[in-house]
């Protein structure tokens, strides 16, 4: 149940030994493979943080609209959703992807939902680190962390891909600027904090 997907990184040394060409090389690869089962499993976690409702991905609502290409694109017909039904999954999925890579590529372990951590007491699983908003607008999807380090996480699911030097990207990458992390002293975390995006799928197609 894998499906190629494309990637592109901006800002990112070394490349994780697991997104190279060659892992004795530090060249990124262009796409990866991802298994479709693990995929749903970060969705299911996302959606309901106690454990999945039932952790079959056989029995995932969205495996039916996936193609049984090698690539992971969705059926034609989906284009043709309403636009409630269409942003309800490109959000489920950019957040799906955005976990599973930061998972197996990254060392991710844990993942907190920005609203659920944004001027409150952070997890003890974070450090004693918390995200205070310092202006309006528009924030992080997640505040993520793995043995070492915290990191800021927004995930953004579109039908069309979108390069690292349009306004829509340099828009979506404003929302860091708005929040900052303090460790458990009221110390700004500055150069500890990594910032990452990806983008997400292909186009619909048959």
């Amino acid at each position: 149940m894998n499906r190629s997907v494309e990637f592109r990184l901006s800002n990112v040394s070394p490349t994780p030994r697991s997104l190279r060409v060659n892992p004795q090389s530090d060249q990124p690869a262009e796409a990866v493979d991802v298994n479709l089962g693990q995929l749903f499993l970060h969705y299911y976690f996302d959606s309901y943080p106690g454990g999945p409702p039932n952790p079959d991905p056989s029995r995932f609502e969205y495996l039916q609209f996936v193609s049984s290409t090698k690539d992971f694109r969705f059926h034609a017909h989906v284009a043709q959703a309403s636009l409630t039904k269409r942003r309800e999954l490109s959000t489920d999925m950019g957040q799906a992807f955005c976990r599973l890579m930061l998972a197996d590529h990254f060392g991710i372990a844990y993942f907190a939902h920005m609203n659920d951590v944004l001027d409150k007491s952070a997890h003890p699983a974070f450090g004693g680190m918390r995200v205070e908003c310092v202006c309006r607008g528009d924030v992080p999807d997640y505040l993520c962390a793995e043995r070492r380090q915290v990191s800021l996480a927004e995930a953004k699911g579109r039908f069309s891909s979108v390069g690292f030097d349009t306004a829509a990207f340099e828009k979506w990458r404003s929302q860091f600027t708005r929040v900052r992390v303090v460790d458990s002293q009221n110390i700004p975390a500055g150069e500890t904090v990594d910032v990452t995006e990806f983008e997400e799928i292909q186009e619909p197609g048959e």
